[in-house]
């Protein structure tokens, strides 16, 4: 085993897809989770505790680990882009990995063959889409009668983890050169 990464994320979800690419992908690295408090926690709490997750981070890690942040870009529903300079000035003070999935990342399940073959929809990238989330819960309830997110994880039973979307093929270049990967 490599390292671990130390993934802080806006919510559960987004750590259960980085984790499922992993798993996937059969890469060689631990990752544990961290995430702002409260039972829904968001962009704005991410900002807001940023700099104390990442201290956890940075108490807990050893040897290789490394640490890296993801949240949505959210260009097509949240035009203040406040709390997301915030995230990115915090991650270059502490010269921590930042991923960004653009729009959401969403757009990368719905750029996976897996996925897309399943819930009988096509590849394509997603880049600039808005709202991939509400596509992804529509398809999947048109096809299966479930919802998204309570149903995420049999969503990630069919992952591919060769996602087109530009954002997804980023974050995991990023991944790769890591050290807690290599």
């Amino acid at each position: 085993m490599s390292g671990t990464i130390w993934l802080i994320t806006e919510d559960e979800n987004d750590y259960k897809i980085v984790r499922a690419v992993i798993q996937k992908l059969n890469l060689s690295v631990n990752i544990k989770w961290l995430s702002p408090s409260g039972k829904t926690p968001g962009l704005s709490r991410l900002a807001a505790e940023l700099n104390q997750l990442i201290a956890e981070a940075q108490k807990r890690k050893t040897g290789n680990d490394c640490i890296v942040v993801l949240h949505d870009r959210d260009i097509h529903k949240q035009p203040i882009r406040k709390n997301y300079d915030h995230i990115q000035q915090v991650c270059q003070k502490h010269q921590v990995k930042l991923i960004i999935a653009k729009d959401e990342i969403e757009a990368w399940l719905l750029s996976d063959s897996g996925i897309c073959k399943w819930l009988k929809e096509p590849v394509k990238t997603w880049n600039g889409d808005s709202r991939p989330s509400d596509y992804l819960a529509s398809a999947l309830h048109k096809q299966y009668r479930l919802k998204y997110p309570r149903h995420l994880d049999k969503v990630l039973l069919h992952l591919a983890a060769d996602g087109i979307n530009e954002s997804f093929q980023d974050g995991l270049a990023q991944l790769l050169k890591a050290p807690c990967v290599k």
